[in-house]
């Protein structure tokens, strides 16, 4: 404040030493937190959430099915796509960005083919056999009874979209991540994954440094380096082996410092290791295993209605990624085999010197991480929750697997042991009026009116609202409660008339209606007399208020109680709306 050129109150990082995590909670709770809570909540960059609604965003909803939902489209998407469709299927396969392709922008060929030829190639194939290809759509949940949230556009520029999508097969071909590294003065401006380098060029034509140092630990660095070089970016490369690592400058980069070394740059390029995007699969209820050759947590056993293909899959290698799609579209499973992929493993070093971030949206370093431990927040969701790692709006993404790595470090224990959190929708953020669409005002709630209003109301009645009805609370002005009791006391007394128009009439007959309708209410209902009529309510299994309703019984031609005929009207209401 009140810019990110004259951060004013950026002075307060001095005293980062004494700022760890959750230091609030334990520093201004005398003589009252709330006091406190609003400036620190505000100093944090959280918004505030009004009531008011922009009327003119509406999201139309849309449901639909199909046989194959393809989920990704870069190469093992559009391989799998084509295949399905071509087998007859009817196949949709989805992207998030508004051009097909992925990662093939990055590759100089594909099977031979320029990328741009090759993407063109397959999306044309995959319309000529039926199928459909929505740009701009993500997916966003696996939900019960195989079906797929996704949203068009997300709001960005256009009103968005809702498709709550039934599906027969899945196929998850959402790639995988390029992990950040954790090192000194990693959160600086200039320092930027190493692929989003070679993304931001190959999609766009923006260079983003002139002269850069590039750390990586894996080999798919190499080919990513080659292109930035070739394009006219000056890059020094860096052994991950070259000692601890620190980023020189203040609000930009002067350079960086590897053991007693520093090397001039105006931008660090990092390749920590690829990990495959997964939270499709953890949603439809899919595991993991830790892969030591990838350093990943790649899918094991899963639905058998969904399958993950390529880089999502762990199968790095793009040819490799293509024949596993194609097989997976056509219907088969193409087991995976080991790639040329290699990674040296860097993960966080607790008690290294220097601020080295993990969390690059909620400001989480690796001391904070030591902290939780040391005060014996030892499981991975206790430590999400008291440092917040991995809880904003990217989820965790670039942050998880260092953080559990860094947990896993400090107890001693290997990764797989430490455990990983909770994958739940969203995978990305969604516009909460999305979910609503028209679904708002009287469309949402609409006023169902009885036939006898009119005569309730010349009799003084005060209506109320119950299950979306209009009906009659008590009659008569003044106090509600002297009402009511007048009532009351008026049909036990005499008699009452009871508008039961807008509840539903079940009618149970037969030699066990007693029986059946007995053992569905709490309340005894078998000794309710033939003339009379009784209240009764049901629960579920864990004794909440289902529904109630009103029992009466009509005695049968024969007399015979047990084979008589039980009238229960259902009121189907919102309990909360009750007055």
């Amino acid at each position: 404040w009140p810019s990110a050129q004259n951060d004013i109150k950026g002075g307060l990082d001095l005293f980062h030493r004494w700022l760890g995590a959750g230091f609030y909670y334990k520093t201004f709770m005398w003589p009252n937190w709330h006091l406190f809570e609003p400036m620190i909540r505000r100093m944090a960059g959280l918004g505030s959430v009004t009531s008011d609604v922009d009327d003119s965003f509406v999201a139309d909803q849309l449901y639909d099915n199909c046989d194959t939902l393809v989920v990704g489209g870069g190469a093992s998407g559009l391989s799998a796509a084509r295949a399905a469709a071509e087998a007859g299927q009817n196949v949709v396969l989805i992207d998030d960005q508004r051009d097909l392709g992925g990662s093939l922008f990055r590759q100089a060929a594909v099977e031979a083919i320029p990328p741009r030829d090759w993407i063109a190639e397959q999306a044309t194939a995959i319309k000529a056999a039926g199928g459909r290809v929505l740009s701009e759509t993500t997916a966003f949940g696996v939900f019960d009874h195989r079906m797929v949230g996704m949203i068009s556009n997300r709001g960005f520029g256009t009103a968005p979209r809702l498709i709550r999508m039934r599906v027969k097969r899945l196929i998850l071909a959402s790639g995988a991540l390029d992990r950040p590294m954790t090192f000194a003065g990693n959160d600086r401006p200039g320092v930027m994954s190493l692929i989003a380098a070679q993304e931001y060029l190959a999609r766009y034509g923006v260079q983003s440094g002139r002269n850069a140092v590039a750390i990586s630990n894996n080999s798919c660095a190499d080919a990513s380096i080659d292109v930035l070089t070739k394009a006219g970016m000056q890059i020094q490369t860096v052994a991950v082996d070259a000692g601890s690592f620190s980023v020189q400058g203040g609000k930009q980069i002067s350079g960086l410092r590897a053991g007693t070394t520093t090397f001039p740059a105006d931008t660090v390029l990092v390749s920590g290791g690829l990990t495959p995007v997964v939270h499709l699969w953890r949603h439809a209820g899919g595991n993991l295993d830790w892969c030591e050759t990838r350093q990943a947590f790649v899918p094991s056993n899963g639905p058998d209605w969904m399958t993950v293909v390529g880089r999502a899959n762990g199968t790095f290698g793009s040819e490799q990624a293509i024949v596993e799609a194609r097989a997976a579209g056509a219907g088969h499973r193409e087991k995976t085999k080991t790639t040329n992929y290699s990674i040296t493993p860097f993960w966080p070093k607790p008690g290294a010197k220097g601020r080295q971030w993990i969390d690059f949206q909620h400001d989480v370093t690796l001391k904070d991480v030591e902290q939780a431990a040391r005060e014996n927040y030892v499981s991975v969701e206790h430590l999400k929750r008291y440092t917040t790692l991995g809880m904003a709006s990217d989820q965790g993404k670039t942050s998880n697997m260092a953080g559990l790595a860094a947990m896993a470090a400090i107890q001693g224990r290997p990764i797989p042991e430490v455990g990983i959190t909770t994958f739940r929708p969203p995978l990305v953020p969604i516009p909460i009026e999305t979910y609503h669409g028209e679904h708002r005002g009287r469309n949402w709630h609409p006023v169902k009116r009885l036939p006898l209003e009119n005569a309730h109301r010349a009799a003084d009645a005060a209506l109320c609202e119950y299950g979306g009805w209009l009906r009659p609370g008590w009659y008569g002005s003044g106090n509600p409660d002297t009402h009511i009791q007048q009532e009351a006391k008026q049909a036990r007394e005499t008699a009452g008339i009871f508008d039961g128009s807008p509840l539903g009439k079940i009618e149970v007959m037969g030699p066990d209606a007693e029986a059946f309708v007995n053992f569905i209410y709490y309340n005894t209902i078998k000794t309710l007399k033939p003339g009379f009529i009784r209240y009764g309510f049901m629960l579920t299994e864990g004794g909440v208020v289902l529904d109630d309703g009103v029992i009466s019984v009509q005695p049968c031609g024969r007399g015979a109680h047990p084979s008589g005929s039980v009238a229960a009207g259902r009121e189907r209401s919102r309990p909360d709306l009750y007055p």
